[in-house]
Formats: C-alpha cells, sequence, structure tokens
C-alpha cells in the first residue's frame, strides 16, 4: 500500500487529509510538528509529500535537503497546502501540485491519483444506488438504477439493450435534496447479461452537455455524499473538519448533511 506524508501545523487540516487519503486507499502518516516531520523524512520513503506552505517555510537547510533527497531516492512527489495567511516557499523549491487551503476534494483527488497511480482516474466516482430513467430518442423510456456517479458520468443498470455510442438522456433524482437532474449523455460501453456478471445488463454513459448550474449541483451532491459517508466511517465526528473543505455547492451541502443527522 502506497505510503502518503503529511505535514501540517493544523490539526484539522491534517486530520481532515488523513481521513480522506486513507479513504481512497493509501497509508497516512501525519507529522504535528517539523521534528516528526524530519523523523519520518529519515525512517520512511513515502511515495508523496503533502506539506503546508507555512511548513516549508520553517524548515531549514538541512530539511529542505532531506525533503529533496528524499523525493530524489524514492522518487516522491511534492505538493504543498497554502492558506491566504501562508508565507511564500522558500526560494528555489520545486512543487508538483499547489492546492489551497481549504481543500477542493476533486482536485485533492485528480492530483493524487496521477502521482500514484499507474492507471489514474481523472474523476472522483462514487458509488451510488439511486433511480435513473434511460430516455432514448423515438424509443420508449426505461426505469435504471444508477451503481456509480462521477462528474463527468454515471453507470446505470438498466433493462433496455443500449448500444455503444449512442446519444440519449439520463433523469436522476438526487434524494436526500430534492433535486432533479437531466443530463445529456453517450454510451461509452455496455454490459451485457451472463453468469459472470449475475446476469446485469447496464451501461457506462459519458455527459455530453453538462450546464454550469447543473455542473454545480451535481458536483455539490457527490461532495456532500463523500462527507456524510467519511463521517458515517468514523467514531468521531471531530476527526473530519468540514471547514477544511472547499465546497462547489455549500446550500446543497448543508442541506444533505442535515438530512443525515
Amino acid at each position: 500500500m502506497k505510503l502518503i506524508l503529511v505535514g501540517h501545523p493544523n490539526e484539522e487540516v491534517r486530520s481532515t487529509l488523513e481521513l480522506i487519503l486513507k479513504n481512497w486507499g493509501y497509508r497516512v502518516m501525519a507529522a504535528a510538528s517539523i521534528d516528526h516531520l524530519l523523523a519520518f523524512l529519515s525512517e520512511t520513503e513515502p511515495d508523496l509529500l503533502l506539506l503546508g506552505a507555512a511548513t516549508m517555510a520553517h524548515l531549514d537547510s538541512r530539511g529542505l535537503a532531506l525533503v529533496e533527497k528524499r523525493r530524489q531516492a524514492s522518487e516522491a512527489g511534492l505538493f504543498t497546502l497554502s492558506s491566504e495567511d501562508d508565507p511564500e516557499l522558500p526560494e528555489g523549491i520545486k512543487t508538483d501540485v499547489e492546492l489551497s487551503v481549504p481543500v477542493d476534494i476533486f482536485s485533492l483527488f485528480a492530483a493524487v491519483q496521477k502521482q500514484m497511480e499507474k492507471h489514474p482516474r481523472r474523476f472522483l466516482r462514487m458509488d451510488v444506488k439511486l433511480p435513473g430513467m434511460v430516455n432514448q430518442t423515438g424509443k420508449s423510456a426505461y426505469m435504471g438504477e444508477v451503481l456509480s456517479l462521477s462528474p463527468r458520468g454515471l453507470f446505470i443498470k438498466v433493462g433496455c439493450r443500449l448500444e455503444k455510442d449512442q446519444d440519449l438522456k439520463i433523469i436522476i433524482p438526487l434524494i436526500g435534496i430534492h433535486e432533479e437532474l437531466e443530463i445529456e449523455g453517450r454510451v461509452l460501453y455496455t454490459v451485457q447479461p451472463g453468469p459472470e456478471n449475475n446476469y446485469m445488463q447496464g451501461a457506462g454513459i459519458e455527459f455530453t452537455h453538462l450546464s454550469e448550474d447543473n455542473n454545480a449541483l451535481l458536483e455539490g451532491y457527490l461532495e456532500s455524499r463523500f462527507i456524510t459517508g467519511l463521517q458515517n466511517r468514523t467514531e468521531s465526528d471531530a476527526l473530519l473538519n468540514s471547514k477544511q473543505i472547499q465546497f462547489h455547492n455549500r446550500e446543497i451541502t448543508i442541506k444533505l448533511l442535515r438530512n443525515n443527522h
């Protein structure tokens, strides 16, 4: 399992990042102080360094040399986290990715995937079980079940036969926030029923025309589902501080969080 080293002076930022990254399947070590960070750099071989700008600014020449040594030895990536009040990064430091605090979950996911995975996924995908209606031009509409959903597409289990590259419309009620999405899409691939998949029939669909309003609605819904899922999997809500997350649609997030508590 790949290892990510998080170094940031703010406990809420550290714990939130640790919970998110562990949820994505990575080992995480969190350094609360410069001494802890230097010890971890000396004793471990992380695949990614995720360090606060304030932490980087307080490293002396030995500490910066250790960061660079670890990057060279294990080909670790270096991501920096900056907020408005943070100092400038030390001169000469080259980062792979610069992220802001509060953290944008979608940007973080794409950056981590690109750094850590041989075949990275660009978009955060959520397992869901939502009703969905497939509208085909000139044909009857069919009800199905959306099993996974991302900002750019979905997989739907449906009883009708769909063809690759077919254009259609999908209607999805976003349960929990009393909203509905109607999105145009194109079939990327199909799954035909057989014993190997429990005789499931369905299709992977790419969204082709997504308005700004629908995009904000969808991303707000996904990040809300993501946050509530994390909170349900931890014994203490204090481990996840939602103030450290950059919401694409705060109104949707607050609405769904209220409905789940």
